[in-house]
């Protein structure tokens, strides 16, 4: 943050720096700390801004983890669920005229491919 040279002037005048006499220590301390008053805030709000984002980011992960996990547990679940389908299409395969082959084939297919990316 940029002090204006009206902003420097006033607080030199607060600190009686304008009367031409020569400065004592107690009145360049005080001016130094109004001048890096502004700084000082915005550092805070900084640090405030910075804590908040962890927190958030800490949340966005804890969800992450939570979702990764039930997504593992419904594939989990699926995996029996498709393994009863292909078998069932395989059988209806056999019974089934040749006209229908292609589209069981393709199911089967499917259903093999699910199976083998989610782990098992």
């Amino acid at each position: 943050m940029d002090l204006t040279k009206d902003e420097i002037v006033k607080m030199a005048r607060e600190c009686n720096l304008m009367a031409g006499l020569i400065p004592v220590q107690s009145q360049l301390e005080r001016f130094a700390t109004l001048c890096r008053a502004p700084l000082v805030a915005e550092v805070e709000r900084l640090e405030q801004w910075h804590a908040e984002m962890a927190d958030n980011r800490n949340a966005i992960a804890s969800e992450r983890d939570a979702l990764k996990a039930e997504l593992a547990r419904v594939r989990g679940s699926a995996i029996p669920v498709v393994e009863q389908l292909v078998e069932a299409l395989k059988d209806a395969q056999r019974a089934f005229s040749p006209a229908i082959h292609v589209g069981v084939s393709s199911a089967i297919a499917a259903g093999q491919k699910f199976i083998k990316e989610s782990g098992k």
